[in-house]
């Protein structure tokens, strides 16, 4: 009943917001002819509704959450996923699912991690890395190159690949790590538009990224790799944990009492568990029912 509140509602909403920067959105800026600043705003106003709907009325999951294909938007963003129609208001609209495949292949996230003028696999791969898997990514040099100036004759991938990639000093962190999650991402330009190009060369979004449970995984495109990650236990737990520590006001920490409900959160999550399920989970527990000895 409470998480059915104006307040519960609000309290879960500011948590998604926090998780993925949506907040951030009002400092998008790109130069682009498709580009204004009402943008920001339709961004954010998106990603609000969705949850909110995949949440409060599917009473969805957090597979379901990473593997929609549908979303909450009007006209204008419809037009920029390329669906005919919609209206002024938000409803519901269906998304090609050949193209789009949850809350990752939405605008705003992919619009938040680019460059200027162009997408950035790096920005991507860093925040699915930290944010969706919970990696820990080793520290940056103390001093960083900046990516060459864009050739024309390569694609963005890769300019990308030559400057991190195998045989450069990012070969470790970026070629394992960072690369691949945000090469699967490079058929949405820098406003989040499908594309099949990128000068004049088809786009590869193909990778591979080693998982905890199913090993070493490849894809081909984006869509497919939203699946493998929305299968994975590293999504379930981390997103588990990141709700976790946000509910409970405090880090998750490795005593015995905080480690049982992690563990049994990730289980029941990857078992199709609903997230209102999983918020019920944590406010029943001992972790968050009890204080430790001062």
């Amino acid at each position: 009943r409470l998480l059915y509140s104006e307040c519960g509602q609000e309290t879960l909403l500011k948590f998604h917001e926090e998780l993925f920067h949506w907040n951030g959105y009002v400092n998008i800026d790109q130069p682009d002819s498709d580009w204004d600043s009402t943008l920001n705003h339709l961004f954010i106003e998106e990603m609000s509704r969705f949850v909110s709907w995949h949440v409060f009325t599917e009473n969805g999951t957090l597979r379901e959450m990473l593997t929609a294909k549908y979303t909450i938007a009007n006209q204008r963003l419809a037009e920029l996923y390329g669906v005919e129609g919609g209206s002024e208001d938000f409803e519901r609209i269906e998304l090609d699912p050949s193209e789009r495949s949850g809350i990752l292949t939405f605008l705003g996230p992919l619009a938040a991690k680019t460059d200027l003028g162009q997408s950035s696999p790096i920005h991507r791969g860093v925040f699915i890395n930290d944010t969706i898997l919970c990696k820990t990514l080793p520290p940056p040099p103390d001093v960083i190159p900046n990516l060459p100036v864009q050739d024309p004759t390569l694609t963005n991938r890769e300019r990308v690949d030559a400057h991190t990639g195998a045989g450069t000093c990012g070969e470790g962190c970026h070629s394992e790590l960072i690369n691949p999650p945000g090469f699967a991402m490079e058929n949405y330009d820098e406003l989040g538009r499908y594309r099949t190009e990128d000068g004049g060369k088809p786009i590869d979004a193909g990778d591979s990224y080693y998982f905890v449970l199913d090993g070493l995984q490849s894809w081909d495109t984006g869509v497919e790799f939203t699946e493998i990650v929305a299968n994975s236990q590293e999504a379930h737990s981390c997103y588990s944990e990141h709700l976790m520590s946000y509910l409970l006001g405090r880090p998750v920490s490795d005593a015995k009492s905080d480690v049982k409900v992690l563990t049994y959160m990730t289980q029941s999550s990857m078992s199709g568990t609903p997230i209102l399920e999983l918020v019920l989970q944590i406010v029943q527990s001992e972790a968050f029912q009890w204080r430790g000895e001062e």
